[in-house]
């Protein structure tokens, strides 16, 4: 989607649709969660007896409403959209059936003839209710009825100035109207759009809008209104001087009681690694650290700590609060870490945050835990959790995505969770970081995991959030479909100080799209090459999302390796795709013959098993990445949407990316598991040529490895 250049919270937001959409409706929801002020462009046009201003007027109050820093303004009004567009942060279209806007554009000049006004610009309004008080007290029915055809209870007030020119206009909205609607508030290139359907059964109408705005060259997030509604409820920041919802206040940082607390991944054995998996433990750390805590970071499962080693750390920290990191990976060993910390630290306040408590909150409920944390960011759903807690567990509503435990029961959500606008992150401390169990974890490099070979690696979160919205993918539910992204100068002094701290030998850039915000990654690029040193780098994005130009700079600035999502390239599996990832065979070999030029290896993701697709046409898939010169990294369809609440630990540790799910699914379909099976476990013999691009110090051998990530655990 555009992408304002206005970091931060949407403060300045455009409401638009047909009349009758629903509009009004959503503007007062919006307003009412954020505090930003809302204006009802209807109440600021029409005048008493629906009298219309003067143009020139009428321009005018639309800069003096749109020149302030927050708003929400709802209302249509074609010919001066681009006014409006031109100032806005975000642009939410409502798309309604025409049928619907009819029949509630009916309904309500019906309400206003029965004498309910409240529907009626607010001159209007006020008009009627002076000529009703003038009827009543004169004693006649006729009084104040010459411009409004009467009023109150004297007579029926008009409920627009000519209603059949307006039930034509919802008519001819979709076809005429909605275009220009698009184009003009998509005129200003920094502004951000989201379409809000509101339809019974939507999937379908989703999709047509998504192809009508790519075909109008306006990238858009496109959603029911119901996730619409969340998605705008959960905006990431209150803007100046606006009043914040009383949900979501947010104490300045250092103002928080302190607490003793220790943020944990529990022990396991992994099926899968990847350090940027493992950076919220130290990313809750060092948010926590910024709001006054005393804060341990420990990466359990990495260090391969026993469950003694475990107690231990719990037993002898004498901490006040734990905050333990759940993932699908680890969920047969989550309950037995809450067990612990139950007994060794029984007086602890005890929170859970991760990527399995958003796509599975129920599960959560089965565990003694204070409180799950379920949306948005997850350090700010952790600070808001321990601000409760530190407070003595006030008797309150709700917390914005924390579930709260009083007593035997659960108090839920009262919301979708705070998104932190990016300058707000704390970015890790690199101290705290295990990197050379890391690098042991990423040596084989068979294992397809997402590490370079021998090579230490440095992981900078540098963006959250991903408008794609592929239907296999959870970044979305975890991080929002709205981008949000540090600046560029932000990540290289991070980069800068963090190789000087420690002998890091490559970056890898974690964002769920890197090149999603092209102008970011060549501002990136440009700060990079003017470094007196050279860091090797790596990314990942969609084939979408690359261009020959941008592919040349990255080399330049030191790009080694690019990942994308190629999924499949079986014509079957289309329907199971989002747009941008449909037929990729051909834009596939044109972006690896982009990267083979200029050094930089292609990663490709494939998803094997996906709907649609066969154990043939998997393995030809893999076959074509790898004649093109480039890595395939298979993985197992996992359906995120089937875990229920009432799954026990080994049923949900079946969704590891590596095994079935649901066995008896695959078979329905025509095909043996096993034959898919085979791409995951047989083996391919590729080895990355990245390692040899990236200078790295002699390594030690497998032995003094290992004693050093002895010691290290000792030291820890």
């Amino acid at each position: 989607m555009a992408r304002s250049k206005r970091r931060g919270a949407p403060n300045r937001i455009l409401v638009l649709g047909c009349p009758g959409a629903g509009k009004t409706t959503l503007a007062r929801q919006l307003a009412s969660d954020t505090g930003l002020p809302l204006y009802h462009l209807d109440d600021e046009y029409w005048g008493a007896g629906w009298t219309r201003p003067d143009p020139r007027r009428w321009e005018r109050r639309q800069r003096e409403l749109t020149a302030g820093e927050s708003w929400i303004i709802d209302g249509n009004y074609l010919p001066t959209i681009h006014l409006r567009a031109a100032r806005a942060d975000l642009v939410v279209l409502v798309d309604t059936a025409t049928t619907r806007c009819l029949l509630r554009v009916l309904a309500r000049a019906w309400r206003i003839h029965r004498g309910d006004h409240s529907d009626l610009p607010l001159r209007v309004r006020a008009a009627a209710a002076s000529a009703s008080a003038g009827s009543a007290s004169a004693g006649s029915a006729s009084a104040g009825s010459a411009s409004l055809r009467g009023a109150g209870a004297s007579g029926p007030v008009r409920a627009t100035r000519d209603l059949l020119p307006l039930l034509w206009m919802i008519i001819r909205f979709r076809a005429r109207d909605w275009r220009a609607v698009v184009e003009r508030a998509c005129a200003n290139p920094d502004v951000a759009m989201l379409v809000a359907v509101g339809r019974r059964r939507p999937g379908r109408r989703v999709a047509a809008v998504r192809g009508r705005l790519e075909s109008l060259g306006a990238p858009s997030i496109v959603l029911p209104m119901p996730a619409a509604a969340a998605l705008l409820r959960s905006r990431p920041a209150a803007p100046p001087g606006a009043k914040p919802h009383p949900g979501r206040r947010r104490q300045p940082r250092g103002k928080d009681r302190p607490m003793r607390v220790l943020v944990a991944w529990p022990p396991h054995v992994p099926s899968y690694f990847n350090a940027g998996h493992h950076l919220p433990t130290f990313t809750i750390a060092a948010y926590l650290r910024a709001n006054g805590h005393l804060v341990d970071a420990l990466d359990a499962g990495a260090l391969n700590y026993s469950w003694k080693e475990f107690g231990d750390r719990v037993f002898q920290g004498r901490y006040q609060a734990i905050v333990l990191v759940n993932e699908f990976d680890l969920v047969e060993g989550l309950r037995r870490a809450v067990d612990y910390c139950r007994a060794l630290a029984p007086d602890a306040f005890l929170v859970t945050a991760g990527r399995l408590s958003y796509q599975n909150p129920g599960f959560f409920r089965t565990l003694p835990l204070d409180a799950v944390v379920t949306g948005g960011d997850y350090e700010a759903g952790v600070a808001a959790a321990l601000r409760w807690a530190g407070d003595g567990r006030p008797d309150l509503p709700g917390l914005p995505g924390v579930a709260m435990r009083r007593g035997d029961g659960w108090t839920e959500p009262t919301g979708p969770g705070v998104w932190l606008p990016a300058h707000e992150w704390a970015l890790p401390d690199v101290a705290d970081i295990p990197y050379v169990s890391y690098e042991q974890l990423y040596s084989r490099d068979q294992n397809k995991f997402c590490g370079i070979p021998q090579r230490r690696e440095l992981v900078v979160p540098v963006a959250r959030g991903c408008p794609i919205g592929c239907s296999f993918c959870d970044v979305p539910s975890m991080q929002g479909l709205r981008e949000r992204r540090m600046t560029a100068r932000r990540a290289v002094d991070y980069i800068r100080d963090c190789f000087a701290r420690h002998p890091f030998e490559y970056v890898a850039f974690y964002a769920p799209t890197f090149t999603l915000d092209k102008a970011w990654v060549r501002q990136l690029c440009a700060l990079l090459r003017a470094e007196p040193r050279r860091y090797p780098w790596k990314c990942a994005t969609t084939l979408h999302h690359l261009d020959e130009a941008l592919v040349e700079e990255m080399a330049a600035a030191g790009c080694v390796r690019i990942s994308v999502g190629v999924e499949t390239f079986e014509p079957d599996a289309a329907g199971a795709l989002p747009r941008v990832k449909q037929r990729p065979r051909d834009r596939f070999e044109v972006v690896a013959a982009w990267c083979n030029r200029r050094g930089i290896e292609l990663n490709c993701f494939v998803i094997v098993g996906l709907p649609g697709t066969t154990p043939e046409g998997a393995r030809r898939t893999i076959e074509a990445i790898t004649a093109a010169g480039a890595r395939a990294r298979p993985t197992l369809y996992t359906p995120y949407h089937d875990m229920r609440a009432d799954m026990t630990e080994r049923e949900i540790s079946g969704f590891n990316r590596q095994l079935f799910a649901d066995v008896a699914q695959v078979r329905s379909a025509g095909h043996e598991p096993e034959e898919f099976l085979k791409l995951i476990f047989g083996g391919d013999g590729y080895l990355t040529p990245v390692t040899a691009r990236i200078p790295g110090a002699p390594r030690t051998t497998d032995a003094a490895r290992a004693g050093a990530v002895s010691a290290l655990n000792t030291e820890a």
